[in-house]
């Protein structure tokens, strides 16, 4: 058919845009949530508190931090929610239309613990802020679940637990621990273009004499040739340790889906055996065979996007250590596509197919099994997938 193809590429490209407007729009909800809980805070300024806006969160390049509170109540680390439909918190849990949201609590608890270790160790607590009237103040785990209308009442009413200078002690050591997320960014992305190649600026060349110039050629030339030999020297007697140095706690940084790596106990984590065992595309919903509402809406929650799957990622997580292992926080889990993009997991299963926080807990000589869940693009191919067990075990990667 005459222009089929032309059609078939603005179909995609219509599809295309459709996402990217998805996507502005949620990011423009997240925006406007944000400013909602900034103007909720703004009072407790008056009473010696220190609000700041938009941070780098340690330790990932791609997160930001929406605000971090520092007052006599302490320190709070507040996550901005603009959520549509029912939130409410039950049996120590929060739901949106009755859909368990585990991994929001996790997320700004993991924020808090990055906060605490940026300040010197000083305890941070997270806060979930939906925007409205509700919440009106519940604790899930250690984090304070609230509203807007009631943010501000909440933790002027926390017991004093910092005086004025220890609170501009903290601020100061946030302000450069814990820059704005946009400087970091730009700061990131200079980097990156310098590392493809970009050309730092030159510094200017004094002029000097033909005979200097002589003169600092053969001194920098002796020194290279001094250098030179000081290596070939000592390369056979250094090779070896330095091996064994370089070596020692590292595992293969690629394997194939299906092998397991080993990673060394660190702290209170045992000896651990993790591996990526599978990565399947779940079945879309509405497609035939699916049975309708299936697994794909049940951990949705309604919110996958048209043209968009899921992918489950499938771990194991084996104790091969002699003490219990309950993670301190929900393992970081990512899909690099064929294109370069990364794609977070926001959703977890057990074994059994419930939802699950994410946190394994696994005994001595046992093992557990959990998928997490990915939402990618239609068209995206999975390459490799990493997971980072936690904050002292490095990130490890398998390619499909």
């Amino acid at each position: 058919m005459v222009g089929e193809s032309a059609r078939e590429c603005a179909r995609r490209q219509d599809e295309k845009a459709a996402r990217h407007r998805r996507a502005a729009e949620r990011y423009e909800r997240g925006a406007d949530g944000e400013q909602a809980t900034a103007e909720a805070l703004e009072p407790l300024v008056a009473h010696g508190w220190v609000v700041r806006h938009d941070l780098a969160w340690p330790g990932r390049p791609r997160a930001n931090i929406d605000h971090v509170l520092i007052g006599p109540g302490g320190v709070f680390v507040i996550d901005t929610k603009n959520w549509s439909g029912e939130v409410d918190v039950r049996s120590q849990v929060l739901r949106q239309n009755g859909s368990a949201r585990q991994g929001a609590v996790t997320s700004v608890a993991e924020a808090a613990d990055a906060v605490s270790a940026a300040i010197g160790g000083v305890t941070a607590t997270g806060v979930l802020c939906f925007t409205g009237d509700r919440p009106r103040g519940e604790w899930v785990q250690d984090v304070l679940v609230c509203s807007t209308s009631g943010i501000a009442e909440l933790l002027a009413a926390r017991p004093l637990v910092l005086d004025a200078d220890e609170v501009d002690n903290l601020v100061r050591r946030a302000v450069i621990t814990l820059p704005l997320a946009t400087d970091h960014r730009a700061r990131k992305a200079r980097a990156e273009r310098n590392a493809r190649g970009g050309t730092p600026p030159r510094r200017p060349v004094l002029r000097r004499s033909t005979r200097r110039r002589i003169r600092s050629a053969l001194t920098r030339s002796g020194v290279t040739l001094a250098v030179v030999a000081a290596v070939v020297f000592a390369a056979p007697r250094i090779a070896p340790a330095l091996t064994d140095l370089f070596s020692k706690d590292l595992v293969a940084s690629v394997v194939k889906v299906g092998d397991p790596v080993d990673v060394r106990g660190a702290g209170q984590r045992p000896d651990l055996s993790v591996t990526v065992v599978s990565v399947k595309d779940l079945p879309d919903p509405g497609s035939e065979g699916s049975g309708g509402g299936g697994t794909v809406s049940t951990v949705s929650g309604g919110e996958l996007s048209d043209g968009d799957h899921l992918v489950a990622v499938r771990l194991k997580f084996e104790n091969t250590g002699e003490v219990a292992w309950q993670a301190r926080a929900v393992p970081n889990v990512s899909i690099e596509t064929t294109s370069g993009a990364s794609f977070d997991a926001e959703r977890w299963l057990s074994a059994g197919g419930e939802e699950f926080s994410g946190r394994p807990h696994v005994k001595p000589g046992r093992s557990v099994s959990v998928r997490a869940l990915v939402e990618l693009p239609r068209d995206a191919q999975t390459k490799s997938i990493s997971v980072t067990p936690d904050g002292s075990s490095g990130t490890l990667h398998w390619e499909q």
